[in-house]
């Protein structure tokens, strides 16, 4: 400092911009809470690390053993380009993110509920996709999840997603998506939002295996019908040091 005057300039700052993500935090999306099958979960840890559980009104609970759940998961790992990786540094290990970010908190929350990416991709390979693009505002990936079968397997907006559906799948079965339960998903969206978290919503579609293309070509200019799962909310949270600094 040279000069007495930027010393006093800086002394009335009421206000400093700084860079957020990797600075005030720690550049780790993770998932915090799930709207699925009528209930809010609220999911537990930090970073990377696949540790953590899963909690409904305060009571832990086991997602394995719902048919919505593992609709749900299977959705967030197949529709999804990131990998998740424990390397070595030092004699430590370390969870590390191969991708986006968003997509990794994805796995991760996979795999603290109990499905891990790399068996459910071997079980429902990748035929065919439709890439996130910022205008559509999707992600589509095409998997074999039968000798005939193809399931379309979409990941975005929640707005976006919920308007490409005309189902849902809630209380074991695939209902009508009537407007109370729309404005009921929509609701949570923007609960969830207004806590700070970047909100996924996800979808799927069971199609025959020969009308892939077609399908393909109506997903992206008519309403596909597709049967909503639910939603996903995640956080890049601060660093503990960001406070104090």
């Amino acid at each position: 400092i040279r000069k007495l005057q930027a010393v006093d300039t800086l002394g009335s700052a009421t206000v400093i911009c700084t860079d957020k993500t990797g600075t005030l935090t720690t550049n780790q999306m993770t998932a915090q809470k799930i709207y699925a099958d009528k209930k809010v979960i609220n999911v537990t840890g930090v970073g990377y690390e696949p540790k953590g559980n899963f909690e409904h009104e305060n009571t832990p609970i086991n997602l394995k053993e719902n048919e919505v759940f593992t609709q749900f998961f299977h959705t967030a790992v197949l529709c999804n380009d990131a990998r998740l990786r424990r390397r070595e540094v030092e004699e430590t290990f370390r969870w590390e993110i191969q991708g986006d970010p968003t997509e990794g908190a994805l796995i991760v929350a996979a795999e603290k509920a109990g499905y891990e990416k790399d068996i459910i991709e071997e079980k429902f390979p990748r035929v065919d996709e439709i890439p996130f693009n910022s205008k559509t505002r999707y992600m589509v990936t095409f998997n074999k999840t039968s000798q005939t079968q193809i399931t379309a397997y979409c990941k975005g907006a929640p707005e976006t997603i919920l308007n490409m559906c005309t189902q849902i799948q809630q209380n074991g079965k695939i209902e009508n998506l009537t407007q109370q339960t729309k404005d009921q998903i929509l609701s949570n969206n923007y609960e969830m939002a207004n806590q700070a978290l970047r909100v996924l919503a996800f979808a799927y579609k069971n199609i025959e295996e020969e009308n892939l293309e077609d399908f393909k070509e109506k997903i992206q200019k008519t309403n596909p019908q597709l049967v909503f799962v639910g939603l996903i909310g995640l956080i890049d949270p601060p660093r503990e040091e960001a406070k104090q600094a």
